[in-house]
């Protein structure tokens, strides 16, 4: 089997043990319940606001709001869009970090270069 094929299969066990470990978990965060309060007022028309008389930024996660305010609007449940696209945005990007074959095959930098780059 070739290198490469055995990095994809490792990646690909070890997405999918993440996801299966996230979702045994089932858990929520109370931040998560303003990210959804945020997209809820904005599907609604109401702006970008957690409250609508308030004009008040308060959410640390813009993408994510605008993503789920167009889903809610499009009449998915919050609490199951938001963690469907948290597994499928961590799955996305576990595939696009480094190659661990690639970086333990070149090995340690060394000495001088580790060096020269704190110049």
């Amino acid at each position: 089997m070739s290198r490469r094929l055995l990095t994809v299969a490792a990646l690909a066990l070890a997405v999918a043990a993440g996801i299966a470990w996230a979702l045994s978990l089932d858990y929520l965060s109370d931040d998560t319940f303003i990210s959804f309060r945020y997209a809820r007022n904005l599907a609604r028309g109401d702006g970008l606001v957690f409250n609508p008389s308030e004009r008040v930024e308060g959410y640390t996660n813009f993408l994510e709001v605008v993503v789920l305010a167009g889903l809610y609007r499009l009449g998915a449940d919050l609490v199951r869009a938001g963690r469907s696209l948290s597994l499928a945005s961590g799955a996305a990007s576990s595939s696009r970090g480094p190659s661990p074959v690639r970086v333990s095959a070149a090995g340690p930098p060394s000495r001088s270069s580790r060096r020269a780059s704190w110049r």
